[in-house]
């Protein structure tokens, strides 16, 4: 007579849904070496690095800029920024300016989108270049891995052509914000919506 063995519970765990990726404490980088202003970078290192930016390509795709403005809907756009600018050289000035112009354009994306700011009729032109910076700068991928020491030059340059571009807004929206923080401090507050053509 065959013994019939009950059959054994399967070991096999049900399939979970993966959580979002969170970064673990051995994956945090430390800050980047900075940029050329504080490298210390010989004059052939530098002869280098403008070969390399000569050559450089900083590419976007149509996708990436696309998903941009979901992710800065949903509210998880700016944590993705703030995480990737800590990463940046503290005493850098080169870094430092990278970081306020990073900020300065997230906050002005916010701005027009909230109605707190009209950037006027160059709007149409700046919209699409500061969003392609801003999808430059949150993507691991781009023309410079930015785990290299020299990682966040191809973003310096990236954000220096939009300044460059956005020059006449940034500076308007740049000074509306010194002056609205200065009122708040002062205990007054701004009346209506600042526009670029008005400042």
């Amino acid at each position: 007579m065959i013994r019939k063995h009950p059959s054994r519970p399967s070991k096999r765990r049900p399939p979970a849904s993966k959580p979002p990726p969170i970064s673990r404490p051995e994956e945090i980088q430390a800050p980047a070496p900075g940029g050329p202003s504080t490298r210390g970078e010989s004059s052939l290192g530098r002869f280098l690095m403008e070969v390399i930016a000569y050559f450089e390509v900083r590419s976007v795709s149509t996708r990436e800029i696309e998903l941009l403005r979901p992710t800065h809907e949903n509210g998880w756009l700016r944590p993705e920024i703030e995480a990737k600018l800590e990463r940046l050289h503290p005493n850098c000035p080169d870094h430092r300016e990278l970081a306020r112009l990073v900020r300065l354009s997230i906050d002005l994306l916010e701005a027009v989108d909230q109605g707190r700011f009209n950037p006027g009729p160059d709007w149409a032109l700046v919209e699409p270049r500061l969003l392609r910076a801003l999808a430059y700068f949150v993507r691991e991928g781009d023309a410079i891995p930015d785990n290299l020491p020299h990682g966040f030059d191809d973003d310096m340059r990236e954000f220096g052509e939009l300044a460059e571009q956005a020059s006449a807004v940034f500076t308007v929206f740049e000074a509306l914000q010194w002056r609205s923080k200065r009122k708040r401090n002062d205990g007054g507050g701004a009346s209506g919506t600042p526009s670029a053509a008005s400042a």
